[in-house]
């Protein structure tokens, strides 16, 4: 999973956002779930295109169990006020870091691809960790 991490460092700042972006301009325009998909295919394994697809094929973890690799599941923010949701919805999708407190993730702010810290994730938004079996 050290190299799911590596090839995600790759692209910060190298990756354009674009909001249901085409998987094959993957790498260099994505959205987070073309991302996460395009990281796991440099390696072999194939997962599904959407955030909410990929959480279907993800083994649950606990926060204390995460490995480097792992994806976290969030709440997208675009979705904060589509009505009939429902409360466990995924709509964004990163990958933990190295260190466990980091995760890798595409989306809308400049430069596309970026860090961010997990404990500053609302607990509204955090929906789950999950594990991807290779």
């Amino acid at each position: 999973m050290e190299r799911i991490v590596a090839l995600a460092r790759s692209r910060i700042g190298h990756s354009r956002y674009q909001l249901g972006s085409d998987p094959t301009l993957a790498p260099e325009i994505v959205d987070c779930s073309s991302f996460t998909q395009w990281a796991f295919e440099q390696i072999g394994v194939e997962i599904p295109r959407l955030s909410a697809e990929q959480a279907l094929v993800a083994t649950r973890v606990t926060r204390g169990n995460t490995r480097p690799g792992d994806l976290i599941f969030m709440e997208g923010r675009c979705y904060r006020h589509v009505p009939n949701l429902p409360p466990d919805h995924v709509g964004h999708v990163g990958i933990v870091a190295e260190d466990l407190t980091h995760f890798i993730h595409a989306t809308h702010r400049p430069n596309g691809v970026h860090v961010g810290l997990i404990s500053l994730i609302p607990p509204w938004r955090l929906r789950f960790f999950g594990r991807i079996e290779i």
